[in-house]
């Protein structure tokens, strides 16, 4: 039997912070949250990337704790 579920991930980048959210989508289009994460947004304007190894490092604070969590 060949497992038809989705694991997927989705972010929201924001000036002031990063939001994550691991879901599962099973054949039936039922979507299950499995964990959820936040951070605090740095590096990031309204404008532009100001630093991206600040922002790696917040999106990737925020995806580790909805890893966490799931």
């Amino acid at each position: 039997m060949t497992n038809h579920n989705n694991t997927v991930l989705g972010l929201d980048i924001g000036t002031a912070t990063i939001k994550a959210a691991i879901c599962q989508i099973d054949r039936d289009s039922q979507v299950t949250l499995l964990g959820s994460g936040s951070s605090v947004s740095s590096g990031l304007t309204p404008d532009h990337i100001e630093d991206r190894d600040e922002l790696h490092k917040s999106i990737e604070k925020a995806i580790q704790k909805a890893e966490f969590e799931a």
